[in-house]
């Protein structure tokens, strides 16, 4: 039975290719309903459509959208169909197209919602606006369209007409030029002469003139080069008004085409849209493209701001998915009788491996065929050739994305059950080479040449492979893109039956490696690709191009680098050890660069190894018997002759890309698959070596030993073992880490130090925090080194990374710490010697390698006695000596530390001496035995260094009796400058206040005076020692003057409590007199009252000071204040006498000539004392107290 018996289709029918939009003729509408297959989902969008088109929706923008060969073009021509609803052969449309949705779901209510259409009288108007010419503009263009629809011409005649016809009310130009001029429409249609006489007689008939016309003419054919968007509207509107029960739809394909054409632009479809949507739903556009409209306004270079309103006029979108397109091959082209079905199903059941397999495919999401249903009802066909049609037809390399010539995926499928498998056998499948030819009928020069050429080649050497068909198939399967081009892939894409799979095989092995040799393949990680000319091309320039020696061998070291077996055998733990091995090849290339290098592995190159493997083997293992630290590998070198050809190749490729390295070029477009072959190429040089590495010869020392694939790993170890026992023969059971190093030094507790270290090489510590580790290898190695002199850590660490210790940098640094801790060694960190591990930057130098590497280290040689250690140490607790130097100190400090902290001590108070003498310029006079103190003080405050802190002790101890009296002098000292020197300073300033005052009182008192001079006497001694003198003696001076002070402030108070008197009385007798007349007078007498009351005073309060706490005056104004009692006295009766009694009239009118007195003063000449002068000066004034500010003083001397 063949296969097109099984199939309901018709296949000696043809099916339309392409749909043609302007094509609307009266058989290709009738042929175009009846062959359209309605599905579920495509009746969904033709219902919701009709639903939007009879609403009152304001937006009336349709767009519709779908891959190439989705049948987007034929859904909105049907559309276009049911709304033009066109008598065909006697039968509307409309109807026409209902009946093709009988069988689908719900087709009752799709049907009615359908023939609300009936109720709308519609104009469409069909158009590929890719091939429109729209020079004139996108108006214009839909405008002329419109225009054909109305059977009128579609240039400045027709748009003539049209504006004539229109103002007659008419829409219909054959009844318009039968009316008007009795002729036929029909006849002069077709010849433009005769249509523009026509145009132009009707115009001069309605009484216009020539000159009208040609003005008319001319205004038209500028009007039609200025068309615009709101033009188009007003034509429009104006149909409508004459047609008002009309809607106009333009219908054009190839939008999102025509817009990367540059027919016209998202802007002039935003301009239409929205002139047209103020027609109030009367005028819709429906736009067919291939991209969705959102995609469309995305790729576009244009502001998104400015598209908006695009997106707001098309607010119908239907978008056709690749399911629609399934279920149109499924139930149009794939449908089987049922016979077929019945055969199909036995078929698989009997055979479902076998299909299964030959149906498996590999590549990314590609279907499966697993079943009974999915067989039969894509036979001949697998389902996954559908998902990979799509591709080849549509995809980024595929042939249609040139969109030249392209083929749907429904045109594709019928011509290939049509042109080459109906008369297969049944049960026979399509082949990808079936695929290829029909997909692609028409194959670019490129693969035409290689076809022939591929079938020429294999023809004679007399293959049963076809080299077309085998091109045809990797063409297929590469420009499907997600299924590789594999040798599975291949053969079973190019059989038809599954039985013939291993049949053909070795066979189409052979033909592939025959087009490679060919230059017609390529094979990058065994999948297959036909060549290009360049490609051709790049691989004649790559064999011609000759590879140097040494850069093979510099390959091989690489190759060396990148196996496996390298990270092996680089680093080996041994004991819990790690240790690093320096390999190298035999030219000495270095392979590891590990920091150590003691440790060594050479191999030697392949390319070194003579035809006589043997004998170098045992030339080697002569020349190097002796040697303990290397270890010698003779790869096994069976495979040289491929790893030389590979690595010729891998040269050749990257001396092409070092050629051509544009990417952009077309060499450097090619080179990345070359790159991709490259790495696999590299990839089979790392196996290679591999192998021949885990096959090798091992030489060590006398022993020669023989690897393989299962013992190589074992085998060096143990080796390796060997040498590292050789090679360190100092070395220790374990390593520490460098962590340890800061954590000895800051452990605060002893006993928790032992805790920190493990195993026997390591037990620095007891724990009771005493230090047993002076004889541990480790230990020894490090006093050795440094017991002569200073060694940096640098020296250290190298020194003992060597063999035959062999120890890390943990150990080293940890152990070096240890020792410090126990004051077993010192340290210099920038010229500073550190004896204990307390002093302060020590914890720094073990906390980074830095640090640790540029400190200096020595072991001590010698040290202070048990006595010595604590006497200092008892001392320095005794004077409390923590108080002064801010450390610790205890009988655990070391004896560094101890002398250093007499040093401390010392300076301290020594220092403390000179800021007290800077703090008062009388301190020698004060304290005279500071200075001798301050001496011997810094006797002790040298440096201290490594050197002498022994010679310091010994001769610091005989001393340290006199150091104690004098720290304790010296505090004694600041205690007192603190707590009592401002008071004995205060006490002399009174003292020499009190002399001051008896001076300016011009009194002598005998026991002040006595009191004085012991005072000072005692001040210019030991002040510390006489303070209590000081204070008795300046208490009796402050008794001896109170007193005084006392009876000559009770004499001041007596007589100026009578001055007070007469104030009071004065000021009484004044306030009695008439208001106005002794106002200065009533003043003054109160000022004297209120300096009169201040002095009136019976007790006085002193401290150490000379005046009155209280009034402030001192004892000499007190004094001054009673000599003046007269004087104060007299101006009281001399403001009583003159006051004025009576109110004193005017004078009469006229000057006055007033008499002026003159008043004789004699001035003595002869000194005298204070007493004296102030009462002669009071008699003085009592003479001038009526006197006037006019007359006049005469002095006689």
């Amino acid at each position: 039975m063949k296969i097109k018996e099984i199939l309901t289709i018709d296949l000696s029918e043809d099916i339309k290719n392409v749909i043609d939009l302007e094509d609307i003729s009266e058989k290709e509408i009738q042929n175009e309903i009846e062959n359209y297959i309605v599905t579920d989902g495509l009746a969904k969008k033709y219902s919701d459509f009709a639903t939007t088109y009879t609403s009152n929706i304001l937006e009336t923008g349709v767009w519709i959208s779908g891959f190439y060969g989705s049948g987007k073009s034929y859904f909105g021509k049907l559309v276009g169909y049911m709304l033009s609803n066109r008598m065909i052969a006697g039968t509307p449309a409309r109807e026409r197209i209902i009946q093709r949705f009988t069988g689908i779901a719900e087709d009752a209510l799709v049907k009615n919602t359908l023939m609300r259409l009936d109720a709308v009288k519609s104009r469409v108007v069909f158009l590929d606006i890719a091939k429109q010419n729209t020079s004139k503009g996108f108006a214009f263009t839909l405008f002329r369209n419109f225009l054909r629809t109305l059977d009128l011409p579609e240039n400045e005649h027709g748009f003539f007409l049209y504006q004539l016809m229109l103002n007659e009310g008419d829409t219909d130009i054959h009844r318009f030029i039968s009316g008007n001029l009795d002729r036929n429409w029909t006849e002069i249609r077709s010849r433009m002469v005769e249509y523009a006489k026509a145009s132009k007689e009707l115009f001069l008939r309605k009484g216009n003139s020539d000159s009208d016309y040609d003005n008319l003419m001319t205004t038209i054919r500028r009007d039609i080069d200025q068309f615009s968007a709101g033009r188009l509207k007003v034509e429009l509107e104006n149909y409508l008004e004459v047609k008002n029960d009309e809607k106009i739809v333009f219908l054009f394909d190839e939008a999102s085409e025509a817009i990367n054409q540059k027919k016209f632009t998202l802007l002039d479809l935003e301009g239409i849209s929205e002139s047209l949507s103020s027609l109030g739903g009367k005028v819709w556009t429906i736009a067919i493209a291939q991209e969705k409209l959102d995609d469309v306004i995305s790729n576009s270079n244009i502001n998104k701001a400015q598209l908006t309103k695009v997106t707001d006029r098309f607010k119908t979108k239907i978008h056709l998915e690749a399911t629609e397109v399934d279920v149109i091959i499924r139930n149009r082209l794939l449908k089987k009788s049922d016979e077929g079905e019945q055969l199909l199903t036995s078929h698989f059941i009997k055979n479902s491996g076998k299909i299964s397999d030959h149906a498996a495919i590999h590549g990314a999401g590609v279907s499966k065929t697993e079943n009974a249903e999915g067989y039969t009802t894509y036979y001949p066909f697998y389902k996954y050739q559908f998902d990979l049609l799509q591709n080849f037809l549509f995809g980024t390399k595929g042939y249609a994305s040139t969109k030249v010539a392209a083929r749907g995926m429904i045109i594709t499928t019928y011509d290939i059950l049509k042109q080459e498998v109906q008369q297969s056998e049944l049960f026979r499948t399509v082949t990808g080479w079936h695929i290829a030819k029909e997909g692609q009928p028409q194959p670019p020069v490129r693969l035409v040449s290689r076809y022939d050429n591929a079938e020429r080649i294999l023809r004679e050497a007399r293959s049963p492979i076809s080299g077309r068909k085998l091109l045809e198939t990797i063409n297929f399967l590469s420009e499907a893109e997600v299924t590789p081009a594999t040798l599975p892939n291949i053969v079973k894409s190019y059989i038809s039956d599954p039985d013939d799979y291993h049949v053909i095989l070795d066979d189409l092995k052979n033909a592939l490696e025959r087009l490679i040799e060919a230059k017609i393949l390529l094979d990058a990680n065994k999948t297959y690709r036909i060549t290009s000319d360049v490609e051709q091309r790049l691989l004649d320039e790559m064999n011609n191009f000759t590879v140097q020696g040494f850069v093979k061998k510099k390959q091989m070291v690489t190759a060396f680098k990148e196996t496996g077996f390298l990270q092996s055998i680089s680093r080996l733990s041994d004991s819990g050890l790690q240790y690093d091995f320096y390999i190298t090849t035999d030219n000495d290339d270095e392979l590891t660069n590990p920091a150590q290098k003691y440790l060594k592995v050479k191999i030697t190159s392949i390319y070194n190894i003579s035809d006589n493997r043997t004998s170098d083997i045992d030339t080697l293992k002569v020349q190097h018997q002796d040697e303990k630290d290397l270890l010698w590998l003779v790869p096994e070198n069976s495979g040289f002759k491929e790893l030389d050809r590979l690595i010729d190749e891998v040269e050749r490729i990257t001396y092409l890309e070092q050629k051509y390295n544009n990417p952009a070029s077309d060499e450097g477009k090619i080179l990345t698959s070359f790159t991709a072959a490259k790495w696999d190429k590299k990839n089979r040089i790392k196996d290679l070596v591999e192998e021949a590495l885990k096959n090798a010869t091992a030489i060590y020392l006398y022993d020669t030993l023989q690897l393989s694939e299962t013992n190589w790993q074992i085998t060096i170890q143990a080796q390796q073992r060997h040498l590292i026992q050789n090679v360190y023969t100092k070395r220790l059971s374990s390593q520490l880490s460098d962590n340890i190093a800061s954590a000895v030094i800051k452990q605060a507790i002893g006993n928790q130090l032992h805790k920190l270290f493990h195993g026997n090489d390591f037990q620095f510590f007891d724990p009771q925090g005493n230090f047993v580790g002076e004889n541990l290898k480790i230990s020894e190695e490090i006093l050795y080194r440094t017991s002569k002199t200073f060694v940096d850590g640098a020296t250290l660490e190298k020194d003992l990374e060597q063999p035959p210790t062999g120890y890390t940098y943990g150990t080293v640094i940890s152990s070096v710490a240890a020792l410090m801790r126990a004051e077993k060694i010192i340290a210099k960190y920038n010229g500073v010697e550190k004896f204990s591990w307390r002093d302060e930057g020590v914890p720094g130098i073990f906390q980074t390698v830095k640090d640790f590497r540029k400190t200096s280290f020595k072991a001590v040689s010698k040290s202070l006695s048990a006595l010595q250690r604590q006497e200092l140490a008892q001392f320095l607790l005794d004077i409390e000596a923590y108080k002064y130097i801010d450390k610790k100190i205890d009988f655990n400090t070391n004896d560094f530390d101890l002398v250093n902290a007499i040093r401390d001590t010392a300076k301290h108070f020594a220092d403390k001496v000179q800021t007290l003498r800077n703090s008062d310029k009388e301190f020698d006079k004060l304290f005279p035995l500071a200075d001798g103190y301050a001496i011997s003080f810094g006797n002790f405050t040298g440096a201290v260094s490594e050197a002498n802190y022994i010679d310091k002790a010994v001769e610091f101890l005989p001393k340290r009796g006199d150091f104690q009296s004098a720290t304790q002098y010296i505090q004694k000292v600041a205690n007192f400058i603190r707590n009592n020197l401002p008071k004995v300073k205060e006490w002399k300033a009174f003292m020499e206040a009190v002399q001051d005052e008896l001076k300016k009182a011009a009194r002598n008192n005998t026991p002040i005076h006595q009191i004085k001079a012991e005072f000072d006497t005692y001040y210019k001694g030991d002040v510390i020692k006489n303070y209590s003198t000081l204070q008795q003696l300046v208490q009796k001076a402050k008794d001896e003057y109170h007193n005084l002070f006392s009876e000559a402030m009770k004499e001041c108070s007596d007589l100026y409590s009578r001055i007070d008197k007469l104030t009071v009385n004065l000021i009484a007798e004044i306030e009695t007199l008439p208001q106005g007349l002794n106002d200065g007078s009533l003043m003054k007498a109160r000022e004297l009252k209120d300096y009169a009351h201040q002095r009136m005073r019976d007790t006085i309060h002193i401290d150490y000071d000379v005046n009155d706490k209280e009034s402030r005056f001192s004892y000499s104004e007190v004094l001054s204040f009673i000599d003046l009692y007269t004087s104060k006295k007299t101006e009281v009766d001399i403001l009583r006498s003159g006051l004025i009694r009576n109110v004193v009239l005017d004078p009469p009118v006229g000057p006055l000539q007033k008499k002026v007195k003159k008043i004789q003063v004699r001035v003595p000449v002869s000194g005298m004392k204070i007493a004296d002068y102030k009462k002669w000066l009071h008699g003085e004034l009592q003479k001038i107290a009526t006197a006037s500010d006019t007359d006049e003083v005469e002095i006689e001397l």
